[in-house]
């Protein structure tokens, strides 16, 4: 037999007052893409950058790295 108890209760009529999920707007859309796209470009520059210094991640290219992308 399954009875409910008031814990049950208190957490179906928790869920059901939920609002639903709403989808992202278009300019939150185009926002996420651009970031996303900036996001890629800097890691390619990165991985270039790497690669033209030897191919190897030491602390003096990762601090010329950060220097690159802080100060353009």
């Amino acid at each position: 037999m399954n009875a409910f108890t008031s814990t049950d209760l208190h957490y179906s009529r928790e869920v059901s007052e939920q609002r639903p999920v709403r989808a992202a707007g278009i300019w939150k859309r185009f926002l996420n893409a651009l970031m996303e796209s900036r996001q890629r470009q800097a890691e390619r520059e990165v991985a270039r950058y790497i690669h033209l210094n030897g191919g190897k991640l030491t602390d003096d290219i990762e601090r010329r790295i950060e220097q690159r992308l802080m100060h353009g």
